[in-house]
């Protein structure tokens, strides 16, 4: 699957933040984080 991106994302936030606030959609399968940024893709099931 592609990764997601998210932007303007806070300096402090952390992993468990962002897989907290996505799961709800789906289970998060990586996150790459960098400074005031993200990507992260979603589990595939088929």
């Amino acid at each position: 699957m592609r990764p997601i991106f998210c932007g303007n994302v806070e300096f402090d936030a952390r992993q468990s933040d962002i897989e907290r606030l996505f799961r709800r959609y789906g289970r998060v399968e990586r996150v790459d984080m960098k400074s005031g940024m993200f990507f992260f893709s979603y589990f595939c099931y088929y």
